[in-house]
């Protein structure tokens, strides 16, 4: 289990975390113990959504190659967020936008609009980016 000083950020993390295992997704974290302080409904729906959008991704790969990478390292000033998860097709090149891609369009592709918001809120650094059928989500708080 991984330990934050928060307990609901644990819960986040620890629940996705499980949710991987249980559906034969790899995940490998990196958390720190003191977090810089931000709303704890601003870090968990950040982490929440990333980590949604990454494991919906994982579910569409053979149970062999889903794979996801979560880093969540923080000082007194900075948080940083990296998240790595493996792609099935070009997700920018496809879908610059980010929107969803799913057909009932009027009840999903919130996600990346609320990572954008809260991110936008703090003053903070979003970046996308793709590589050897990964896909890479920084973001610095």
């Amino acid at each position: 289990m991984k330990n934050t000083n928060n307990e609901i950020v644990n819960t986040v993390i620890n629940s996705k975390i499980l949710y991987c295992k249980n559906n034969g997704i790899k995940i490998h974290t990196t958390v720190q113990k003191n977090m810089k302080k931000i709303d704890d409904i601003d870090i968990c729906s950040l982490l929440g959504n990333l980590l949604d959008n990454a494991i919906e991704a994982e579910l569409k790969l053979d149970q062999a190659d889903r794979y996801i990478v979560l880093e969540f390292l923080t000082d007194d000033t900075t948080m940083n967020i990296f998240l790595k998860n493996r792609i099935s097709e070009p997700v920018l090149e496809n879908n610059s936008g980010m929107g969803t891609t799913k057909s009932d369009f009027k009840n999903h592709g919130f996600g990346t609009k609320i990572i954008s918001k809260i991110v936008k809120k703090h003053n903070g650094f979003l970046d996308y980016s793709e590589e050897d059928d990964f896909f890479y989500c920084n973001i610095r708080l």
